[in-house]
C-alpha cells in the first residue's frame, strides 16, 4: 500500500546517504515524517508502524512513528459535508452570526470528549522528535517506534461549543440534536514519551481557536468551504 511505498522511499534516500555522502542534502526523517504523520489514520497508523520496525530490525534505519491527536488550525477543510468538528463549529457559528440566526443545531449531546493539537504545534513536535528521538536499537517491540503527539488533556465537545461560539462572536443558543449520534465517547492519547522528551504545545486551546478563526475570516474565498 501507499504506507509500504513511502517507506520504500524513505529507505532509498537512506541508503543514498550512506553511499553518496548526501547527508547533509536529504532529510530522510523528514521524508518518513510527511508519510507517517499526515497521511495515517486507524488501520494505517498500525500498518505503518510495522513498517517502521522491519525497516529499523533490517536495516537500522533511524526512523519512528508519529501518531498525531486530532489536529486543526489555519488551511483547515471547512467544508460541513467533509470537515472534523472544530472547524465545522467554526464556519457554522459565523455563518449564523452573519446570517442572524437564532439558533445553531449540533449534533449529539455534547458529552463526548476530544483531544485538540493546533497544526503548528503538530510541526513543532514533529522537528523537536527529529532532534531528541532516536529508534530503539535492538528492539523486540515495534510499539518502541510509536511517538504519540498531542496535549495530553481533552474537552467536552459541549464545552468546545461554547469556547467556539465565544470566539466567533455568535450571540444566539444552541441547540442539541439528541437524536444524532455522540460517536466515540472519548478520545484521548498518552503523551508521557513526548512529556518526558521535554517537549509541550505552545498554544492554548483558545489561542487555536483563534488563530484558526482569523485565518478562516481573511481566506474565506479560497478556504476549502
Amino acid at each position: 500500500g501507499i504506507n509500504a511505498e513511502y517507506m520504500g522511499v524513505c529507505h532509498r534516500h537512506h541508503e543514498a546517504q550512506k553511499y553518496q555522502n548526501m547527508s547533509k542534502k536529504i532529510d530522510t526523517r523528514q521524508v518518513c515524517w510527511i508519510a507517517l504523520c499526515v497521511l495515517n489514520v486507524g488501520f494505517y497508523v498500525l500498518q505503518s508502524g510495522h513498517c517502521v520496525f522491519a525497516d529499523v530490525s533490517q536495516h537500522g534505519t533511524n526512523f519512528i512513528a508519529a501518531m498525531p491527536t486530532n489536529q486543526y488550525g489555519p488551511g483547515d477543510n471547512f467544508n460541513l459535508q467533509g470537515s472534523h468538528v472544530l472547524p465545522a463549529m467554526i464556519r457554522k457559528f459565523h455563518e449564523g452570526k452573519v446570517q442572524g440566526q437564532p439558533t445553531i443545531e449540533l449534533w449529539g449531546t455534547g458529552a463526548a470528549r476530544r483531544e485538540f493539537l493546533l497544526v503548528d504545534d503538530t510541526a513543532d513536535a514533529l522537528v523537536f522528535l527529529m532532534n531528541h528521538f532516536n529508534a530503539p536499537t535492538n528492539s523486540k517491540l515495534d510499539e518502541d517506534m510509536f511517538v504519540n503527539v498531542g496535549v495530553g488533556k481533552d474537552i467536552s465537545i459541549r464545552e468546545l461549543a461554547s469556547i467556539v461560539k465565544e470566539t466567533v462572536g455568535y450571540e444566539g443558543d444552541i441547540i442539541w440534536n439528541t437524536a444524532m449520534p455522540d460517536g466515540t465517547p472519548r478520545k484521548l492519547l498518552n503523551v508521557d514519551r513526548l512529556t518526558k522528551l521535554g517537549w509541550r504545545p505552545k498554544h492554548s486551546l483558545r489561542e487555536g481557536i483563534r488563530l484558526s478563526y482569523e485565518w478562516f475570516l481573511t481566506n474565506q474565498d479560497r478556504c476549502r468551504r
